[in-house]
């Protein structure tokens, strides 16, 4: 079995955690569960703090290996969060509630 990079690893993180948020907080709100002013800033504020973590332990990790954190990593992170943000939010007004 091939083995994954560390920075292939962190990017399959990243993705994970971008792409999570959005789905259990579309799922909370289409189930009835939470009002969609709710679900939207629980979305937000999940996706500030999990990239923010995650990039906080990806850069001590990095730092303690004597490795610079790449740029990209950081880029995509920022990228990948908006995007996560922009679709939730588009996603949370194009669905209706049960």
């Amino acid at each position: 079995m091939a083995s994954v990079s560390r920075r292939n690893a962190d990017w399959i993180i990243l993705a994970g955690i971008n792409l999570t948020v959005p789905v259990m907080v579309n799922w909370k709100f289409h189930t009835g569960e939470t009002s969609r002013t709710v679900a939207l800033t629980s979305a937000f504020v999940s996706l500030i703090f999990l990239n923010a973590t995650l990039i906080a332990t990806i850069r001590i990790r990095n730092r303690r290996s004597g490795q610079p954190t790449p740029l990209g990593l950081l880029a995509g992170a920022i990228c990948l969060a908006l995007l996560s943000a922009l679709g939730t939010a588009i996603s949370l007004y194009s669905i209706s509630q049960r």
